[in-house]
């Protein structure tokens, strides 16, 4: 349902509703639809923040990142409330989630991760979903490129986002 705001999506456990979401228009809502304000009061919204290279080919390769990542203050224990799209697959990547811990080095200590939803839409040819069969890990073509932007785009939105100082 994250990945899809448009759609209304519901989920039951026998006969317990665990989740039942109407279609929204931004990303924003879902996220408020999901997880409650309290959790998207600690969030950070950015993007979509694009980036491309040229393969030797001549080819240009673009690159869209957008989401949500928690400020510095809010942390977690394990990785479980960081969710990580790409071209709307939920998908789990060791380069993606080293990308995004590097992005808070020095901001939020080394044993616990931050809460991100990240969507990364990138050509099709750039991602290979053939890695598992459950299809939910991906490898990259330019894995050291997809890296670099995550992290950089993660760590600007994370220094823009920082308390302004009111000591002199």
């Amino acid at each position: 349902s994250l990945a899809h705001p448009d759609k209304s999506f519901e989920l039951n456990h026998g006969p317990a509703e665990l989740l039942r979401v109407a279609p929204v228009l931004t990303a924003e809502e879902r996220v408020f639809q999901v997880f409650g304000s309290r959790v998207l009061e600690d969030l950070v919204s950015f993007g979509p923040v694009t980036s491309s290279f040229t393969t030797a080919e001549g080819e240009t390769r673009d690159f869209r990142l957008s989401g949500f990542i928690s400020k510095p203050h809010v942390h977690k224990l394990n990785r479980n409330s960081i969710y990580l799209f790409v071209n709307g697959r939920l998908i789990r990547d060791k380069v993606l989630l080293h990308a995004l811990t590097s992005s808070y080095h020095n901001l939020i200590p080394p044993a616990c991760f931050p809460f991100a939803l990240l969507f990364l839409e990138c050509p099709y040819s750039e991602v290979d979903v053939n890695v598992h069969p459950s299809k939910t890990e991906v490898r990259f073509r330019h894995s050291s490129f997809v890296h670099d932007f995550v992290r950089d785009a993660l760590r600007e939105t994370l220094m823009e986002s920082k308390p302004i100082s009111s000591l002199p």
